[in-house]
């Protein structure tokens, strides 16, 4: 669940106490656990928190690779089709194969650091192979 304030993701769900600090949160992830400082319950992040903060990221990749593949094909009709010089096709390459793939990369990729920047301190932690403590909670914007 993604809390309010990062001083509340810290809070260890067992024991109601600071779990960890900062840093050390920072090196958690939905594989990894680490003890309670106060009550050593081993405490993680869930799959679940984790994949929506960090979804643009994943779509990047994902996006990368077909759009490039589509670029090829538009630029294999194009120059099936019609008289073009060769700077226009080389022109079109750049912008279909080069230029639109990776500026949505980017643009998935720099809004996936934004939600993990602004997002990521604020997941709250869950005890280690307990399920998710509230999957209602409305996840704030």
């Amino acid at each position: 669940m993604i809390l309010a304030t990062k001083a509340e993701a810290l809070i260890c769900p067992a024991c109601g106490q600071k779990a960890m600090t900062e840093s050390q949160k920072f090196w958690l992830g939905p594989l990894g656990s680490r003890a309670c400082a106060s009550c050593g319950a081993r405490l993680s992040i869930s799959w679940a928190d984790c994949f929506h903060v960090n979804w643009p990221t994943v779509v990047a990749l994902l996006v990368l690779r077909p759009s490039m593949k589509l670029g090829n094909l538009v630029l294999e009709l194009v120059d099936k089709y019609t008289n073009f010089h060769a700077a226009v096709t080389m022109t079109l390459f750049i912008v279909l194969c080069l230029i639109v793939p990776i500026g949505l990369f980017t643009t998935f990729l720099a809004w996936g650091a934004i939600r993990v920047l602004d997002r990521a301190p604020r997941i709250g932690l869950v005890v280690r192979g307990a399920p998710r403590s509230d999957p209602k909670t409305p996840i704030p914007p």
